[in-house]
């Protein structure tokens, strides 16, 4: 199996979404470090949803 690493900077929750619903795919798994100051806890919560979609917010 080849992995490959990438780093990504991105804006807001809702980019980070979007471009992961864009590269998921079933049984992939996703490690969120948390960051309170971020919320990256929500960001891990919407991803949990069967079809999370951004918030626009």
């Amino acid at each position: 199996m080849r992995r490959t690493t990438r780093a990504v900077h991105l804006p807001d929750q809702d980019t980070a979404l979007q471009l992961l619903g864009d590269t998921l795919r079933h049984g992939d798994v996703v490690l969120v470090k948390e960051s309170r100051g971020v919320r990256f806890q929500q960001l891990a919560e919407r991803l949990l949803e069967p079809n999370p979609e951004p918030t626009g917010a």
